[in-house]
């Protein structure tokens, strides 16, 4: 649709789109971050869900700004491209400006650029990376045998297929029932 035709209605709705598919995938991210935090870490688990909720603020930062200029949302490709390429950026700055924790901007901001391997011992980052990589980028969930198979380049985070399955299972119930709390 060329940017004059692009109308409020539409961009809103794109925008509400957008904005539905982040929510869910932060909301599977950041329960998946915290039940391998748990699980396979010593770290606090509630860091790590912080890390995998707040992951894709950037996205919801350029978000925010387009719905004032509707024209951005004319072309899809070209808007997938920015948020793509600035999220990560973007997010970590948001959280460098709330003041919050360093290891918390860094999760954010490498999220996508960071290989998948987990140090030993793991970070926070890296419980955020893995529970972003196995969590479905669809509506569909659990997850599949692919993200199992996925599950073996976490480095210190990997794990056998029935704990895989156990993290999926445990997860699904934190996953619906936060689903239902924040209203996505």
């Amino acid at each position: 649709m060329p940017p004059s035709k692009c109308s409020s209605a539409t961009a809103s709705e794109h925008l509400r789109s957008y904005l539905t598919a982040i929510w869910q995938h932060s909301v599977h991210t950041a329960a998946l971050a915290h039940m391998l935090a748990r699980v396979r870490t010593r770290l606090n688990p509630d860091e790590a869900f912080l890390a995998g909720l707040l992951h894709e603020v950037g996205r919801l930062y350029i978000l925010m700004h387009a719905k004032e200029n509707a024209e951005v949302l004319a072309s899809e490709e070209a808007f997938e491209s920015v948020l793509a390429e600035w999220h990560p950026r973007l997010g970590r700055a948001v959280i460098e400006t709330w003041a919050l924790p360093a290891e918390l901007a860094e999760a954010v901001g490498e999220h996508q650029a960071c290989g998948l391997e987990a140090p030993e011992p793991p970070a926070v980052d890296a419980c955020a990376r893995c529970g972003r990589i196995t969590s479905p980028s669809t509506a569909r969930w659990p997850s599949t045998m692919s993200s199992f198979t996925r599950s073996a380049e976490l480095g210190s985070l990997s794990m056998d297929k029935p704990t895989f399955d156990w993290l999926i299972r445990a997860g699904d119930v934190d996953i619906r029932l936060l689903m239902l709390a924040f209203g996505v």
